[in-house]
């Protein structure tokens, strides 16, 4: 299976512009699917776009739990402090991984 590439970009304010990114990112290949973007501060890593990319620490001990339904998705997304389409998507990529 191939691996998907996502594109990250962040500018810190409205100001900034992100075209020069964006274009960099279609000039290598990146569909519109494939590319992120948050405006805020490069210092605050709560960053609403950056969080889904990342794999809380506890991932694997939430993940196998939602596997075997010892607990619900929603359950778990609450107690790692993400979303629900975020477990979801992480759970996605899991699933992928280990199928590939």
């Amino acid at each position: 299976m191939e691996k998907r590439v996502i594109y990250y970009a962040r500018v810190s304010s409205k100001d900034q512009n992100l075209v020069r990114q964006l274009e960099a990112f279609c000039a290598a290949g990146a569909g519109d699917e494939d590319i992120i973007y948050d405006v805020c501060t490069g210092a605050n890593m709560d960053r609403p776009e950056y969080q889904p990319l990342k794999k809380p620490e506890e991932w694997d001990v939430y993940y196998k739990r939602w596997c075997h339904k010892e607990l619900s998705a929603a359950k778990c997304a609450r107690e790692m402090k993400i979303s629900k389409s975020s477990f979801y998507r992480l759970a996605r990529k899991e699933t992928e991984e280990n199928r590939g």
